[in-house]
């Protein structure tokens, strides 16, 4: 800069001045292109002072963001940083409405879209365009609503941003209505457990009343049943064979050597690398909202003082 101001003082001429103004103001090419078609030197120093001062207000504007927010910095606040620089210039944008309005304008001409200030409303736009292609239960598609609108007001970069938007694609990916429809067959049942157990007389027929109180009652909800026995005796075997007997997916995993109780409900989402807990994972995973869930070696999850 100090450089430039005796360039310009000594100038041969006005065009000359002009030209070295132009050739360090570094200006877009629209703007050059703008600059190049008007006709007279008067007129075109005129469009670069009015250039200047609207770039002069925006930094103006910038600076003033910039100051705000230094002002209620704290080390506790400094993850909020671009939630309140999202919230000023929201501001900004309903004064500029307000004037527009006054003045008799359209606020929507020559306005930014909303939806490109923030890189996240691809994603929403994706989100809304997989909801309307599945039906989901009305108090799911509430909390949807609500966290895309958090989502909408975050910058894509924050790590909440992140959390949002892995919390969303969780609820959207979740089987809600999609439901296997029960075929219970008892002669069939009865033809099944024959076939891939030997013996286990009490334990066969316990499990065909089972099925026939499930047959006889449509609206029976959250039936537990308990298999205890040493390993080996075909406890996870029989699990299958009732999934299969009533037509229905299977899901078993092992609670044994589990220390947290997060692993099995979820973890707090406040949580860095927060996750589903493990049934919902393999509900996920088996696209069904009714599946056979088998919880092996539960009794190995209450061996010490946790």
């Amino acid at each position: 800069m100090d450089a430039l101001i005796p360039q310009l003082q000594n100038s041969a001429s006005p065009w000359s001045f002009f030209e070295q103004l132009v050739r360090f103001s570094f200006l877009p090419i629209s703007e050059l292109k703008n600059l190049i078609d008007l006709d007279t030197l008067e007129s075109r120093f005129e469009y670069l002072v009015d250039y200047f001062e609207k770039e002069m207000a925006k930094s103006d504007l910038k600076q003033e963001v910039k100051n705000k927010l230094n002002k209620k910095l704290s080390d506790q606040e400094k993850r909020f940083l671009l939630r309140e620089e999202m919230k000023i210039i929201e501001k900004e944008l309903d004064k500029l409405k307000k004037e527009r309005s006054k003045r008799g304008e359209d606020p929507s001409d020559n306005e930014m879209d909303e939806e490109s200030m923030n890189e996240g409303n691809q994603d929403i736009k994706d989100f809304k365009k997989r909801i309307k292609k599945t039906e989901y239960p009305e108090e799911v598609l509430k909390i949807l609503d609500k966290e895309m609108e958090r989502l909408r007001r975050m910058h894509p970069s924050s790590p909440e941003s992140a959390q949002t938007r892995d919390y969303i694609e969780w609820l959207l990916d979740l089987p809600w209505n999609i439901s296997t429809k029960d075929k219970i067959d008892l002669s069939k049942a009865k033809d099944i457990l024959e076939s891939q157990h030997y013996g286990l007389e009490e334990v066969k027929t316990r499990i065909l009343e089972y099925l026939a109180v499930c047959k006889l009652k449509k609206d029976i909800h959250g039936q537990v049943l308990c298999f205890v026995g040493p390993p080996g005796t075909g406890k996870t075997s029989i699990g299958k064979s009732i999934a299969e007997s009533m037509n229905r997916e299977f899901v078993h995993f092992s609670l044994g050597g589990m220390r947290d109780e997060a692993e099995i409900r979820g973890h707090r989402r406040t949580y860095v690398g927060s996750m589903p807990g493990r049934i919902v994972q393999r509900l996920k995973r088996v696209g069904v909202n009714n599946p056979v869930f088998m919880l092996d070696e539960i009794d190995k999850i209450g061996k010490d003082f946790k």
